[in-house]
């Protein structure tokens, strides 16, 4: 099998992320010796990706146990049901039961028209307290 320009661009990701094996290192290595526009055209084009993950690499100084904690505080703040859950449902439940009951044009649907918005209000309520206990409080300024 001939190795072409195809090839080794194929497996430079490989290469540069410093994962290929031995043999594809010196695979890629032997081609690119004999092949410096190649060289050239491959090295610069992940000069910049490289220097950015070297970058985030240096700044990224997480403790060991970060992914436990962070996972404990998702957990814990997922046991914090709203309470607005509770309430929406039963006003949309009275809404539902009272139109029911009043479907005739006997009847004012002021009540359930009350019941609706209630329960509208209650579901954005649940929504917003929702989302509070998720991103951890109030958005900040910036």
């Amino acid at each position: 099998m001939t190795v072409t320009r195809e090839v080794v661009r194929d497996l430079w990701p490989v290469y540069a992320a410093g994962e290929a094996s031995d043999d594809t290192r010196r695979l890629v290595d032997e081609f690119l010796a004999g092949d410096p526009e190649l060289a050239r055209t491959l090295r610069a084009d992940a000069e910049p990706v490289m220097e950015t993950e070297r970058i985030v690499a240096e700044t990224m100084d997480l403790p060991p146990n970060h992914e436990a904690r962070t996972l404990d505080r998702v957990k814990a703040r997922l046991r914090r049901r709203s309470p607005f859950r509770i309430v929406a449902l039963g006003f949309t439940g009275l809404a539902v039961v009272r139109l029911i009951e009043q479907t005739s044009f006997t009847t004012s649907p002021v009540e359930v028209i009350g019941l609706a918005i209630a329960s509208i209000v209650a579901w954005t309520l649940h929504a917003w307290h929702t989302r509070y206990i998720l991103h951890g409080g109030l958005p900040k300024a910036s």
